[in-house]
This record gives structure tokens, sequence and C-alpha cells, in this order.
């Protein structure tokens, strides 16, 4: 249920950013596309399996704190 959440919010958020625009024919909607489904893929990568975790883990540990 949470990730239906998710997906409306996202939706909701590229709609409301359509209904603000002044020019809503001229919307690049292949790069609005590809922008949702590289954050998709990475939200998938991120939660899914353990290597793809390990790989965006890995550099956020080994960084000097701030």
């Amino acid at each position: 249920m949470e990730k239906l959440i998710s997906l409306f919010g996202m939706v909701a958020l590229m709609g409301l950013a359509w209904l603000i625009s002044y020019d809503r024919r001229n919307v690049p909607w292949r790069v609005v596309l590809w922008g949702t489904a590289l954050q998709l893929l990475f939200a998938f990568l991120y939660s899914g399996p353990t290597p793809a975790k390990s790989c965006f883990n890995g550099p956020a540990t080994r960084s000097p704190r701030f």
C-alpha cells in the first residue's frame, strides 16, 4: 500500500507541475518519462538486491563526515 501511495504522489506532483506550467502543449514528455524511469530504476536497485545496496551504501560509509 505504501508503494501505491508513493506512486500516486509522483503522479500528483507531475500533474501539479503540468497544471501550473505556462505552456502545457510544449512539455517535453520524453524527458519527463526518462527521468521518472531512472528514478524508479534507482529505487528498485536500492530497495532490491543486496549487491546493489552495497554499491550505493559503500561510498556513503567511506566518505568523510562533515
